[in-house]
């Protein structure tokens, strides 16, 4: 009798057996898939669902619930997913491209190597967020939370993080060409060195991570953002911090020199003793600064908002003179404006008699017909100032710069010109020191 094999056919039956049961799971897996996206569609509930390789594109799913889902290489370019809730979500690989996902909960989400080119996360909660090796090329990150986000070799060229925080964030490798980083916090950052960005981020990046011992002279800060930080007796001379918000910074006793601060926010920025000689105060916010003993010589004061309240009598009237602001009570002889920085003012017939102007620059300044008799005005700049038919008698212009300076008709009498060359000067009609008119010609 011949002999039936059955090995054959029990390897038959597994193969079977088990491509029904795979059958029958795909199908469970895509019905699913099916059912996830359709209460996706309807009710906006998905958390922790299985959406992967889903695709969305140009979806209206505006304050979803996606907690948790799985999102790996979905594809929901052009969606829109403002104020979606997307805490924790996977998007491996995801295409968010031109995706609008303002204020949208992205915190802890897992976008590596994910396509977010021309999305918009404004206002995004991105905390701890993983971008790594993603493309964020023109993406639009305003005012985003990124504190302790991963963006570790992301390529992020163009894009706009302006006002964003980004606080201890992950930039090693990152491709930060042409990005936007104007107002961002970029302390306790990693950069590193093959993270492509404007040197200029890099240094404010340096001192806001308080460097102590590199050289911040001369350096620009425009447009930064600096908190928080303690930057006393620091030597700052000529930084430029033009329109830069400072905010709970300490700059006690800091040379700020020559630096400047034109439109800058100084809130709660602490100046005490602080050298701000030469400095460009133009527009500048120091309302709720602390000016104690800081020195203003030459300081640019115009439009500056400052707690007047606080200051010497001294800065006080700089500034009204300044600022237009003086009253009729308003003393202006035998006052103190020495280094004060009044280019430009108009003091016409102004009673300055006895008053203190050495070393001030008055370039430029209207001073017709004022009473400055026994004024002091020694190196004093001024520079095509008007000082016709002045009362100068007794005065002190030694080494003071009168290019282009008119004093036709002023009365010099016994003024000190030591240093002066008063040839350069319009003198028709003037009473010289020593007495006589001197000539028109």
């Amino acid at each position: 009798m011949r002999r039936i094999s059955y090995i054959p056919i029990a390897i038959f039956l597994t193969i079977f057996i088990w491509s029904i049961f795979f059958g029958l799971s795909a199908s469970h897996t895509q019905a699913a898939k099916e059912e996830a996206w359709h209460r996706l569609r309807e009710t906006g509930e998905c958390s922790t669902c299985n959406l992967i390789q889903g695709d969305f594109r140009g979806w209206d799913l505006r304050e979803s619930n996606l907690s948790g889902a799985n999102l790996e290489q979905a594809n929901l370019s052009e969606a829109q997913l403002n104020r979606a809730n997307l805490f924790r979500a996977n998007l491996v690989k995801a295409r968010l491209n031109e995706t609008k996902l303002q204020q949208a909960n992205l915190s802890g989400a897992n976008l590596s190597l994910a396509e977010l080119n021309q999305a918009n996360l404004q206002q995004g909660k991105l905390e701890r967020t993983n971008f790594t090796g993603a493309s964020l090329q023109v993406a639009d990150l305003q005012q985003g939370n990124l504190v302790n986000a991963s963006l570790k070799g992301a390529n992020c060229r163009q894009a706009n993080f302006m006002w964003a925080n980004l606080r201890g964030a992950d930039l090693t490798d990152t491709n930060l060409e042409e990005a936007i980083l104007s107002y961002t916090d970029l302390r306790e950052t990693k950069i590193g060195e093959n993270t492509k960005i404007d040197p200029k981020w890099r240094t404010l990046q340096e001192f806001v991570t308080n460097q102590t011992e590199k050289d911040f002279t001369k350096a620009d800060f425009s447009q930064a953002n600096i908190q928080g930080i303690t930057k006393d007796n620091r030597d700052l001379t000529g930084v430029n911090l033009e329109q830069a918000y400072l905010f709970i910074v300490n700059l006690q006793r800091a040379n700020l020199s020559k630096s400047n601060l034109t439109k800058a926010q100084l809130i709660y920025t602490d100046l005490t003793a602080a050298n701000l000689n030469g400095a460009n105060l133009t527009e500048a916010d120091l309302s709720r600064a602390n000016l104690t003993e800081t020195d203003l010589s030459l300081a640019n004061l115009t439009a500056t908002k400052i707690p007047l309240k606080t200051l010497s009598n001294k800065w006080h009237k700089v500034w009204k003179i300044l600022n237009q602001q003086l009253q009729q009570e308003d003393i202006l002889s035998g006052q103190d404006f020495t280094n004060a920085y009044l280019k430009g003012v108009n003091l016409y017939l102004k009673k300055l008699q006895y008053s203190d102007f050495s070393g001030a620059d008055l370039e430029a300044a209207n001073l017709k017909q004022a009473n400055l008799f026994s004024a002091n005005l020694s190196k004093a700049n001024l520079k095509n100032t008007n000082l016709e038919n002045v009362y100068l008698a007794d005065g002190d212009l030694s080494g003071a710069n009168v290019m282009g300076a008119n004093l036709s008709l002023a009365n010099l009498t016994g003024v000190k010109i030591t240093g002066t060359n008063l040839e350069l000067a319009n003198l028709c009609g003037a009473i010289m020191p020593d007495g006589t008119k001197h000539s028109c010609n």
